[in-house]
């Protein structure tokens, strides 16, 4: 397809959309200007939204069929989801997710353009000196950075941004990946030696609010405490020869 061409300096880009018709289109023309000097793959996935995004992602898709790839969920599985989804159909050596609220500024892509493969990282995400995020938001976003240091033994200075350039090989391990929330940041974890960091500026949204919610976040955090950490399977080590002694009795 078209749209899933790499040039091999700059990584396709996967973008979920959701609730943000109205900026969906003007984030696409920002990217293409700020790296009109190649064909930049965007993968939009619209992850079943309510409002007119459908519409207006098969606009952009008609205008800019050359460079920009639509798929439509049927149902809204969540952000995490929507970027497995796009990571499934990208190609190339390496694959940038992004957000489609205007929070990470287009021009911060070409900051990964040759950070991964000069420097040989597995993935490089980028980091803010001041995140300007909905207040449950930042405080799910500290709390979200402390269970990773506790649980996934992620770097004390790492943090897991949405914007992230990712190396084919873990792409390939992120889509095996089969469950109703696929953690990306525990599955790269688990499988990353060596992760990259680029600055980049943190912007206030544009316009709407987040779509994450208390009761998402709690669910992130239970995928992360169960699926990805060890702290569990030490718990069930304590408690299984209890359970049976207790039935042998």
């Amino acid at each position: 397809m078209a749209g899933n061409r790499n040039t091999g300096r700059l990584p396709p880009i996967a973008t979920p959309v959701y609730l943000d018709a109205t900026m969906v289109g003007p984030l696409v023309d920002a990217l293409v200007e700020q790296l009109s000097d190649e064909k930049l793959p965007i993968i939009l996935i619209n992850d079943c939204s309510l409002d007119n995004s459908h519409e207006a992602c098969l606009a952009i898709q008609r205008r800019l069929s050359d460079i920009v790839v639509y798929i439509r969920l049927t149902k809204n599985g969540g952000e995490l989801n929507a970027v497995t989804t796009g990571l499934r159909r990208a190609k190339g050596e390496f694959v940038a997710t992004m957000g489609d609220n205007f929070q990470n500024a287009p021009s911060a892509v070409s900051k990964h353009r040759g950070c991964r493969p000069k420097k040989g990282f597995d993935v490089v995400y980028s980091c803010y000196r001041i995140e300007k995020n909905f207040w449950l938001r930042n405080l799910g976003g500290r709390f979200n950075d402390d269970a990773a240091n506790f649980m996934l033994n992620k770097p004390l200075r790492l943090y897991l941004s949405c914007l992230r350039c990712i190396g084919r090989f873990l792409v390939g391990e992120i889509v095996k990946r089969r469950g109703p929330v696929p953690y990306v940041d525990g599955l790269i974890l688990g499988c990353a030696s060596n992760i990259g960091r680029v600055e980049a500026r943190h912007d206030r949204r544009r316009e709407g609010q987040s779509g994450d919610t208390l009761m998402k976040l709690l669910r992130l955090w239970k995928n992360m405490f169960v699926d990805f950490s060890i702290p569990p399977l030490r718990v069930s080590g304590v408690l299984d020869p209890v359970s049976g002694s207790g039935s042998n009795a």
